[in-house]
């Protein structure tokens, strides 16, 4: 796209993009009924549910990072697995 400042964003930032059209439950999931994916489909017409690494390691197990899993809207850590990825400019 004529940039080179591409990155994976944190998982903060991929957090925010995480919508619960029925609201979160106690461990911070979607409630169930939640509209999938769990994200505003306007600004992310073509987005399936997903899940999404970031660029933030988890210090508890080397070699793994948290992901986003716009099925359920939750996020975890994972070393294996495929996930895709959503990349966010690094700079203005």
């Amino acid at each position: 796209a004529g940039s080179t400042d591409w990155r994976l964003p944190t998982i903060d930032e991929l957090k925010t993009l995480v919508q619960c059209s029925k609201g979160k439950n106690k461990d911070d999931y979607c409630n169930n009924g939640s509209e999938k994916p769990t994200i505003n489909r306007q600004a992310f017409p073509n987005t399936e549910a997903v899940r999404v690494w970031s660029g933030s390691p988890y210090a508890d197990y080397s070699g793994s990072a948290w992901l986003v899993g716009f099925n359920f809207g939750y996020s975890s850590a994972n070393r294996n697995g495929s996930c895709a990825v959503r990349l966010v400019r690094g700079g203005q």
